[in-house]
Formats: C-alpha cells, structure tokens, sequence
C-alpha cells in the first residue's frame, strides 16, 4: 500500500513506533554501556582496595629478604591478603610470588610494563577464565616492588549478559505495547476529525444552511471547523446568490422575448400593412437591443462573479474618459432637456485602471442621472485630484432615492418603487456593474441621496503620480 492510501492514524502510529525505536534503542544502549562501565569501575576499585592489602602485608614484616616474604607467601592462604588472586614481581622484573589460582591457569610470570606510581588495570587471561589485572608499584623498607592482582571477570560478563537478554526482551515488548497505546490515542485525537467529515457529507447543494459542529476546545480542530464554517457561509451566500441571478436574468429575459413573440406572430397572423409590418419590426428591433444590451451585462456580471478575466490595468487618463462621456451624453441631455455641465478641475488625473471598462463606469454613472432627473433638471460632473486619489462626483436634480433605499441600489436587478421602474428603460444591474468596476479598480463608489433633493455619486480612484 502506497503512502497516500494509508490513514493519518496508521502514519501516526507509525512514526510514534519508529521514534520510540530510536529513544528506546538509544536508552537501551546507552544503560548497557553505563552498567558496563560502572561494573567496571566497582572491579578497579576491588583491585585498588586488594593492592593496598598485599602492600600492607609487605609494609607489616620489615626487613625480611624478597626470599624470605616468597617462602612465608607460599606457606598457604594469609587472612591478611585475603586468599585473592595476586603476584608480586622483584625490582628487576624477577617473579617473587604468584596465586596457586594464576598458576592452574597458565598465566604467564611476566612483569606488565607499568611507570609511575599510580595504578594501571587490564583484562587478560583464556577465553574460558578472563581476569582484570590492576598493577602498581610499590616501595617497602627501601625495596621496590610491583604488586598485580585479579579479580575473576566471569560474573561480570554473567551480569551483562544477563542484563543484554532482558534488554532485548523487555525493549521490544515496551514498544509494542507502548504503539499499541500510541494508536488507540491517536484514535482518540482523531474522534472529532472523523465528526467533521461526517458532519461535511451530511451537507448537500439543497441544505447549505447546515454547519459544521464544533468542538468545545478552542485547539487547531476549533480553528478548522470555524474556518470551514466560514467557508460553508460564504458558499451558501454564493450559491444564493447565483441562484437569485439566475432567477432574475430569466426574469428579465422572459419581458422582451415575450414580446418579439408576440410581435412577431401579430404581424404575421394576417396580411399586415407596410405601417403595421414598419411598427413590428421595430418593436423586434427596440426588445432585441435591449435584450442583447442585457445578455451583455449578464455576461459582464458572470466573468465578474468568477474572476475568469483578469485585471490589466494600464495609466488611464480619467480626465479625458470623463471629457469624452460627458461630450457624448450632451446632446440626450439636451433632448431631455436636462442641463449638462463637466468640471474637469486642473485636467489631468492618471490612475490606473482599464480604460474601456472606466469609461462604461462614467457612462453608467451619467446616463443613471439623466434617467431619473426630469426636465428642466440638472446633471453636474466634477473631477478632483486629492492626495492619493482621484474622485469623481456626479451630482442631479433628480427624483433621488430615500434612506432605507440606499443600501440595495447596488444590488442586481433591484429598482426602488418610486425611482427605479421598467419604464426608465434600465435592467437594474448598471450600478452592479459600476461597483464591480470600481471594486475591480482598487477604488471606491459611494451615494448620498435625499428624496426629491437628488443624488450624488462619488467614485474614489487611487491616483498614479506623475
């Protein structure tokens, strides 16, 4: 089984078994080497211990010849040295005594090469009769003398191996157990994972309102199920979101093919005349353009919602954008007979944007205005460079639009019963799109607005120095 098809508690549980290898395999080594070395240490201080014995046997019997301390050493066992294992070598080198035990066993009578006077130690002997030497010198009565006792090493070595078999015993029993423990926490820790993924597959498309359930401690699993409950909300809003859209395109939509159809088929249901035919088609030309204007903005919208275009801004001049509109929409004014006028402040005003989409924010802007200001009105365009940004106001006379009115304007397909109506021509998705412009921008578009005072539309660009 590959790495991907394993469950975290498995890869948990695994790396808490391969960690507890390595801490364990280290303790368990580690205590070996420090047995060893405290065993080892207990023997030298034996050693020490027994070679100030045989120098005190040496030191009691003053003035006796090395012959004479050979013959008394071999007349048998002496309570003072113990009945231990020891040989004592002349100052050159020549054999004054050796253990009947060092004898049976082959040792050879040969002085170990010590200097100085502290003490030296060493293991030796067969394979089947080991022994750990410690060698001094010592100087008795003015004669020089170097004492080398032993101490057996076949306990020690039971000892460790004693010790290695319930080490390899007991280590690997503790790792078992202590990865079967590893899992059963594990499973433990993950209990509110598996909730949450339970909870998730019990929410469907038709029931988004359902959230997550979360724990009552406030630990990373606390964080996930907020951050995910977040998530779910902001689906929820999206997937309402589009579905109204879609309900409110449809909507729109049915208005205008309604009535191509029904000119359409009027005109075709008996001999019409030129006049009459002249009238239909219009009606199909006024319904279609407006239709293809809608689909355009539902289109606009869309890419809008998904962020399937990316923005590309360039140094727009928005002086000249707002020159241009305001150059263009003059002659509808003037057949409204509504006034015009653009203040286009100290000129030029650089931001950075797209061109073609901030010119249709103007123009949605002003021909929203003209729209719902009546005649004998006036629409005003003013631009200002202030600071870090650059503002554009647009300011009429119109019927305006009342407080608790204010904060739909913006959403789609919306009109206010009094000042946004079909028979103004719009859709009710211009000033959507001219947020999602501004948005788009980096910048910001505000109203103030009072009934039967007017309105004032104030975008807000941030400004490319020059």
């Amino acid at each position: 089984m590959t790495a991907r098809g394993v469950s975290i508690r498995l890869r948990l549980t695994a790396w808490y078994f391969l960690s507890l290898v390595a801490v364990l395999g280290a303790l368990a080594a580690g205590s070996y080497f420090a047995l060893r070395a405290s065993l080892h240490h207990a023997i030298d201080d034996g050693l020490r211990y027994d070679i100030l014995g045989v120098q005190s046997f040496f030191e009691s019997r003053p003035g006796r010849t090395p012959a004479q301390l050979r013959e008394e050493l071999s007349r048998g066992p002496n309570p003072q040295l113990g009945g231990g294992l020891f040989q004592v070598f002349g100052d050159r080198g020549e054999l004054l005594y050796q253990s009947p035990g060092l004898t049976r066993h082959g040792f050879p009578a040969v002085p170990p090469d010590v200097s100085g006077d502290s003490a030296h130690f060493r293991d030796a002997g067969p394979e089947g009769w080991p022994v750990r030497f410690g060698s001094q010198r010592a100087r008795v009565a003015g004669e020089s003398f170097l004492i080398e006792v032993a101490e057996p090493l076949r306990a020690f070595h039971a000892s460790l191996r004693d010790y290695s078999r319930f080490l390899l015993l007991f280590t690997p029993v503790l790792i078992v157990a202590a990865s079967g423990v590893g899992y059963w926490l594990s499973g433990r820790a993950l209990a509110p994972v598996h909730r949450i993924i339970a909870d998730a597959r019990a929410i469907d498309p038709g029931h988004l309102s359902e959230r997550l359930s979360v724990p009552q401690v406030r630990d990373e699993l606390y964080q996930l199920t907020q951050t995910l409950n977040a998530m779910l909300e902001r689906i929820e809003r999206a997937v309402t979101r589009i579905g109204q859209f879609t309900a409110d395109a449809s909507h729109e939509l049915r208005a205008p093919v309604a009535l191509i159809h029904a000119a359409a088929e009027h005109s075709l249901r008996r001999e019409r005349s030129r006049d009459e035919l002249l009238e239909a088609m219009n009606t199909v030309l006024r319904e279609s353009t407006r239709t293809a204007g809608l689909v355009d903005d539902l289109l606009l919208m869309a890419r809008a919602d998904s962020s399937a275009e990316e923005a590309r801004p360039i140094p727009a001049d928005l002086a000249a954008i707002v020159r241009e509109v305001s150059e263009r929409a003059r002659g509808l004014a003037a057949a409204r007979g509504i006034q015009l006028a653009a203040d286009l402040g100290d000129g030029e005003a650089l931001v950075m944007g797209e061109p073609a989409l901030l010119h249709r924010l103007v123009l949605i802007l002003v021909d929203n205005a003209l729209k719902y200001t009546p005649e004998g009105g006036d629409v005003r365009l003013l631009l200002r460079s202030t600071g870090d940004h650059a503002a554009i106001d647009v300011i009429d006379s119109g019927v305006g639009i009342g407080a608790e009115d204010v904060p739909r304007i913006f959403d789609r397909f919306w009109r206010a019963d009094r000042a946004r109506s079909r028979g103004a021509g719009g859709s009710g998705l211009g000033l959507s799109i001219a947020r999602s412009i501004v948005d788009r921008s980096g910048g910001t578009l505000t109203v103030e607005s009072e009934p039967g005072r007017g309105s004032t539309f104030r975008v807000r660009l941030p400004r490319l120095r020059s």
